[in-house]
């Protein structure tokens, strides 16, 4: 009689009691979703491959070439197709890959334990939120990507001003784009940054030309010779296809004291400009030369702020011809040569005749302004300056006498304009002529020391009862105290 009865395991009974335990099962299912999400990323891969392939075949198709290569020489458009698809393709590629990573994760986890489901989504709200503070330039970056290549804002090839860097576009990512400049410098922008684009291949482009010259030449003559030359060029076999429209002369663009500056521009194809640019400054050199003509040389004054004890931001005050100084020859004072007043230049391409002498300045936390002519209330101000001056100078006896006339609203009005145009104001005192005709005024005169102070005496009164702001002040009337030193042209009583 046995004690202890004992049963042999049976093999295929214990098989069949695995297979109908739970964790095989979800062990099974694991596998399936996992096997599912990599035959439907491979199955939206192939979606959307064959959805550019078939955009690229039709562009071949419409260009008549058998590669994409080939397209190259095609039209521009054609080539932005083919690379905004390509682009939009990898781009769906990524979106579609992790959205099936992200189901098939979710899947996962609700199938190990579907308790876990509520942990899971309160960890990813947790991630979430945490990812919304620190990865949201990612997906601004990645977002503003998507956005510039479905509307076409630029392309590989392109060239492009987007604020940070200018220059040839090299590739588009989904986050970063690669903007090589001038200097051969490669540029890494984030899509997130780029809040403007300037885009400089896409239509049409134009070539400008400012051409200078003397006052006394003939314009009629100029103008009909630089239009020749152009016409010329945009006729040649070599630049024809180049040159989308015929060149037009815009005409007299700006008069100064100095010069006449005539406009002549020039529509052409986005990659041409600066071809057809160089070729006819060429041809316009070599046509002015056959004219005998001269160009001068401009010199715009672009002063920007103030100096010393009075500054804003490290700028620099306005200049003036340096003061004479005085030498001697054995103890005796020697006269130095007149320093004529400082002539107000223009700068050739402004489009309204005004020469803005505080560019973007900013003053007491105001705006930028465009001038300190504007910024001290314009024409009334420097009138009201000049009128309070002259009052001065018809009651002082050292000045006075310089005056032939009693009549001083010409002077007034001369003076005005002057100071006007210098600082910001219109250009009417170089249109007409001031200039010259002031320098002529003044040859006569003999200004000595005693003089300019008489001078910078009833100034002070002018400029104190204007009661401009200290440091509107101080600017003028450091400008109008080397002005006053230029006019010294005698040292004799």
């Amino acid at each position: 009689m046995l004690l202890f009865e004992t049963s042999t395991p049976n093999p295929v009974s214990a098989t069949i009691s695995f297979f109908d335990t739970p964790v095989f099962w979800k062990s099974v299912w694991v596998l399936a979703i996992v096997l599912g999400a990599l035959i439907a990323r491979v199955i939206a891969h192939f979606v959307v491959g064959r959805v550019v392939d078939q955009i690229v075949s039709g562009v071949k198709r419409r260009q008549r070439v058998e590669d994409t290569q080939s397209i190259a020489a095609s039209p521009l458009a054609a080539v932005r197709v083919v690379q905004r698809t390509r682009t939009l393709g990898s781009i769906l590629n990524n979106i579609s890959s992790i959205l099936i990573v992200v189901i098939a994760l979710v899947m996962i986890v609700n199938t190990i334990d579907s308790t876990l489901i509520g942990s899971f989504a309160l960890l990813t709200a947790a991630l979430g939120a945490g990812l919304g503070f620190g990865a949201q330039n990612i997906v601004k970056d990645v977002l503003n990507g998507l956005f510039m290549v479905a509307e076409d804002q630029l392309g590989v090839g392109d060239v492009v001003d987007t604020g940070q860097a200018t220059g040839v576009v090299e590739a588009v990512g989904v986050r970063i784009t690669q903007i090589r400049d001038v200097n051969g410098t490669l540029w890494f922008v984030r899509n997130g940054e780029i809040t403007r684009v300037g885009n400089m291949s896409q239509g049409w482009s134009r070539v400008i030309i400012d051409l200078a010259v003397p006052y006394e030449t003939d314009l009629e003559q100029v103008q009909s010779t630089v239009l020749a030359t152009a016409t010329e060029l945009a006729g040649s076999s070599r630049w024809r296809a180049r040159i989308i429209d015929k060149p037009e002369l815009w005409g007299l663009e700006s008069i100064a004291d100095d010069a006449l500056v005539v406009r002549l521009v020039i529509k052409t194809r986005t990659t041409a400009k600066d071809d057809v640019a160089r070729e006819l400054r060429l041809r316009l050199k070599r046509a002015l030369d056959a004219l005998d003509v001269k160009l001068p040389s401009l010199n715009a004054v672009v002063l920007s702020g103030f100096e010393g004890a009075t500054s804003v931001g490290g700028a620099k005050p306005p200049r003036t011809t340096p003061s004479p100084t005085v030498t001697t020859e054995h103890g005796k004072p020697v006269r130095l040569p007149r320093a004529p007043l400082p002539s107000p230049r223009r700068r050739p391409d402004s489009p309204d005749g005004r020469t803005p002498l505080v560019s973007g300045l900013q003053i007491g936390g105001t705006p930028p302004l465009r001038s300190f002519w504007e910024h001290i209330g314009g024409r009334p101000t420097f009138e009201r300056l000049v009128r309070r001056f002259y009052e001065g100078v018809r009651e002082d006896e050292v000045l006075w006498p310089m005056y032939p006339e009693d009549d001083l609203e010409g002077a007034i009005q001369r003076l005005t304009g002057f100071l006007e145009q210098y600082w910001g104001g219109p250009g009417t005192y170089s249109q007409e002529r001031g200039h010259p005709r002031l320098r002529m005024r003044h040859q006569p005169f003999r200004v000595n020391p005693a003089a300019r102070d008489h001078w910078l005496q009833h100034m002070r009164v002018a400029v104190d009862e204007l009661e401009l702001a200290p440091a509107d002040d101080a600017l003028l009337w450091d400008y109008l105290e080397r002005a006053a030193h230029a006019m010294v042209n005698t040292f004799e009583e």
